[in-house]
Parts: C-alpha cells; structure tokens; sequence
C-alpha cells in the first residue's frame, strides 16, 4: 500500500492497506498509510476514523516524530504525506 501511496494510486493503497489490516489491524504503519491515501483521496472522515484507532494504539506519536523516523523524509511526497497526516488528526 506504501508504493501505491508514493506513486499516488489512491484507491489501489487504500484497497491494500484495508486487505492488510484485516490480516493484522494493529499495524500502525499500514493505519498511517490508509489514514494519508484517504486524506489525499478527499475521504477526510474516513482518515480521521482511522487516525484514531492509529492514535488508540500509539497515543504519543506526532507529525515531527512520524517525519524523524520515516525512511522517506527526504523524499519529495513526505511534506505532503506529513500533511495529509496532520489533516487526518495526528498532532504537529
């Protein structure tokens, strides 16, 4: 679902996110990952459902310790994932 997030195939990484989930929903990653596919996607109620379920399982995570700890953040799309990300109700 990342690939498909990065290449801006909405849909097909939310498709793949929720397929993922349904074998392990505790994956914050995969959340993280649906939650900016359907911010980007214009689904805003949908990714801010997901960011709290994302935020039940790891409360103290921020948009400033996602971005140190995200392998992308120098990519060219991890400004706007950060974005969609704050959108969807991770704190800054």
């Amino acid at each position: 679902s990342q690939a498909n997030l990065i290449g801006e195939s909405y849909e097909r990484a939310i498709a793949l996110a929720t397929r993922s989930l349904r074998e392990n929903r505790l994956h914050t990653p995969t959340l993280r990952t649906l939650a900016a596919a359907l911010v980007l996607s214009g689904r805003l109620d949908e990714a801010r459902e997901t960011m709290h379920r994302m935020r039940e399982l790891e409360p103290g995570l921020t948009v400033g310790a996602w971005q140190a700890r995200y392998p992308g953040r120098d990519s060219p799309q991890a400004a706007g994932f950060a974005a969609a990300l704050l959108a969807a109700g991770l704190p800054a």
